[in-house]
C-alpha cells in the first residue's frame, strides 16, 4: 500500500513538472508548432535514451522531468546513476527532478512572459 501512495504521488509531480516544462517551452518559442515539436521531442526522447547504455545519456534520460513514468520500475529493479565516487538511487534523482522542476519552471516561464510585455 505505502508504494501504491508514493506512486501516486511521484505521478502527481511528473504530471506537474512535465506541464510546466510544457509551459516554459511555449514561453520560449514563438511558434506554437516549435514548441509542441520540442516538447514531444523531450517527451519521446526519455523513451530512446531508456535503451542506450553509458553514464551521459543515463544521466539526461533522469534529469528530463518525464523521467517519473517508470518510477515503479525504478524502484523494484533497484537502479542506481553515477556521480563521480558516489551511486545515487534513480527514485531519489526522480524525485529531486520533479520537486526542482515545479520550483524552477514557473519561475523561468513569469521571466519570459515579462520580457515578451517589456
Amino acid at each position: 500500500l505505502d508504494i501504491q501512495i508514493i506512486t501516486i504521488v511521484i505521478g502527481i509531480l511528473t504530471v506537474t513538472a512535465t506541464s510546466l516544462m510544457s509551459l516554459y517551452i511555449s514561453s520560449r518559442n514563438k511558434y506554437s508548432m516549435k514548441a509542441l515539436l520540442v516538447g514531444l521531442v523531450i517527451g519521446v526522447g526519455e523513451i530512446f535514451l531508456g535503451n542506450t547504455t553509458g553514464i551521459l545519456p543515463t544521466w539526461i534520460k533522469y534529469l528530463l522531468p518525464v523521467s517519473g513514468m517508470y518510477f515503479v520500475y525504478d524502484v523494484v529493479d533497484s537502479k542506481f546513476i553515477e556521480l563521480g565516487p558516489m551511486a545515487l538511487h534513480t527514485p531519489y534523482v526522480i524525485i529531486a527532478v520533479a520537486i526542482i522542476s515545479i520550483l524552477v519552471f514557473p519561475v523561468l516561464t513569469i521571466k519570459n512572459y515579462n520580457r515578451y510585455e517589456n
